[in-house]
């Protein structure tokens, strides 16, 4: 039995109470919402539906010189509560929202530098309490995705603390964690060589190992781009905001992608320690899921770096003693994500039965908000490459419309998401489904979700049924709810087929869940061989969409 469907679940099908809490004490401290990247983000949420399998003590904020990240974590946990519910709903050893909510900690946010009287925080505060709960026998794993200030002070604080804990630190003595405080990392770093108050002091220090998360074969720096799109899309509230946290990782519209460059020392916790039974040895042959690593002879007795030899991926030393997990890991994610969240939307992953009708534009849609995202067509990403001049809608034939267009299986139920904005109060952008006859002038048949003609842009839906022009009526006593788009404000649409009967979702890209604005039985559904695509009117911009069968 692999992580993924480990529920804890006793044999009668329930949680069964035990006289003690015997799962692994874990503590962990974060740069998350400050540091100007995503990952932690990722990292944060991944962790959630692992929650049954470790006793989380706290979880810290912190980042020198940057601002309060308690109350944006908080509102993540709120963001994706229902599905913290159902979580617990499958095994009562998960916290519930309100729990994890309890234990997040402001951590150090005054200037870098090293620990000292009356520089405590909340967040080291907490972890002296963790740590004193715990012993050499049943240790207290804390595990760095950040910066190393509240560590540092918690031993500068009380050393007592030290026998009972185990250290797990990414990036401990190169890169962004240890360059923005360097002063506290110096002082765990430099007391950590014999004959020093720390040299007793269980280390790993992963300064490069993590890359094997994300990593090619060959090393190569690059984020996994399909994976949220083919495992996370659709996955509950979890699930949808994993993938809003793979957008845009660095806020330079460069990067797009799953990182998660912190969750190996989490999986340390949850294989090394948890299945292998090696976790007290970081360097035992095979390692885990959370790498391997070998003793520093110059440091102290229990400190291990980066194996330097034979497992180095590209420039990152040590990678290869992740990566060789890395499918194995993805894969029992994926299977956590879905124990929740019905996946069937999004299982159609092989899409030889869609091909691209509209062979000028085939490949060639614009990149959401800096995103990359799968042509399912023709399985290459669409980026800046083979983007081309395709940006706003419009086409030779027509200044008033473009249409992305697939065809589909004739029967095949399946679901369509876009990207795009409109720009001004005349631009509609919408997703079409079961396209019949020209796609110029009098577009036929299809679905679409329009914007009301004046401020504040609800949404309302309509279908086309004209032969010429493009005559709509509106389903306002069919429509669910509303949600308002702003102009220029990016938004994701989803639209869904079943048969006869079509359902269509609005959400911001900013945040927020899928806002289900109609679920439409028609009497007379255009349902014929099937069609699928985006439009646009006048100046709306299309970025992309991905059609893929509900299996």
């Amino acid at each position: 039995m692999r992580l993924g469907l480990g529920l804890g679940i006793g044999a009668g099908g329930s949680a069964q109470s035990e006289p003690a809490d015997t799962r692994p004490k874990v503590w962990i401290s974060s740069d998350i919402f400050g540091a100007g990247e995503k990952d932690d983000i990722q990292s944060f949420l991944s962790m959630i539906p692992y929650l049954n399998q470790i006793n989380l003590m706290g979880f810290s904020c912190c980042l020198p010189g940057g601002s309060t990240q308690v109350a944006a974590v908080q509102n993540l946990i709120t963001q994706v509560s229902a599905d913290i519910a159902a979580y617990k709903a499958l095994d009562d050893s998960y916290p519930s929202a309100a729990e994890l909510a309890a234990l997040i900690a402001q951590g150090k946010l005054s200037a870098a530098g090293a620990p000292g009287d009356g520089l405590n925080t909340a967040g080291s505060d907490a972890l002296i309490s963790a740590a004193h709960t715990s012993s050499p026998s049943d240790p207290l794993w804390v595990l760095i995705w950040g910066t190393y200030g509240d560590l540092a002070q918690a031993l500068y604080d009380d050393p007592t603390i030290l026998p009972n804990i185990r250290v797990y630190g990414i990036a401990a003595t190169t890169g962004f964690n240890y360059t923005t405080d360097a002063g506290a990392a110096n002082y765990l770093i430099n007391n950590m060589v014999p004959g020093q108050p720390l040299d007793d002091l269980w280390f790993i220090a992963n300064d490069s190992s993590f890359r094997g998360m994300y990593c090619g074969s060959g090393g190569e720096n690059t984020p996994q781009r399909d994976w949220p799109w083919e495992h996370a899309v659709g996955r509950g509230e979890i699930g949808d905001a994993f993938v809003d946290a793979c957008l845009d990782l660095y806020g330079d519209g460069t990067t797009s992608g799953l990182k998660m460059g912190d969750t190996p020392s989490l999986l340390y916790v949850l294989d090394n320690v948890l299945v292998q039974g090696t976790g007290d040895d970081p360097a035992a042959a095979g390692g885990g899921w959370g790498g391997r690593f070998e003793k520093d002879a110059a440091k102290g007795n229990n400190y291990w770096k980066d194996v330097q030899s034979g497992q180095t991926l590209g420039s990152f030393v040590g990678a290869n003693t992740v990566y060789l997990h890395q499918a194995d890991i993805l894969a029992d994610m994926a299977a956590k994500f879905a124990l929740i969240a019905n996946p069937t939307i999004y299982t159609g992953e092989t899409f030889s039965n869609l091909t691209v009708t509209d062979t000028t534009i085939a490949g060639r849609v614009s990149v959401p908000f800096g995103e990359t995202w799968t042509n399912y067509r023709t399985d290459r990403p669409m980026n800046a490459v083979n983007a081309g001049e395709m940006d706003y809608v419009t086409s030779a034939g027509s200044s008033t419309s473009l249409h992305y267009l697939a065809n589909t299986m004739p029967g095949v139920d399946y679901t369509v998401e876009g990207a795009m904005l409109f720009t001004s109060a005349s631009a509609l952008p919408g997703l079409l489904m079961n396209v019949s006859g020209s796609l110029s002038g009098g577009d036929g048949q299809f679905y679409q979700i329009l914007m009301d003609s004046a401020a504040p842009y609800n949404w309302t839906i309509g279908k086309d049924f004209a032969s010429s022009g493009v005559a709509i009526t509106s389903n306002t006593a069919a429509q669910a709810s509303t949600i308002t788009v702003g102009i220029n404000t990016p938004f994701r649409m989803k639209m869904r087929r079943e048969g006869a009967v079509i359902t269509m979702w609005v959400r911001l890209v900013s945040g927020g869940g899928w806002v289900q604005c109609l679920q439409w039985t028609d009497a007379s559904p255009l349902i014929g061989a099937g069609n699928a695509g985006v439009r646009g009117i006048n100046t709306a911009r299309i970025y992309a969409f991905v059609a893929r069968s509900n299996a």
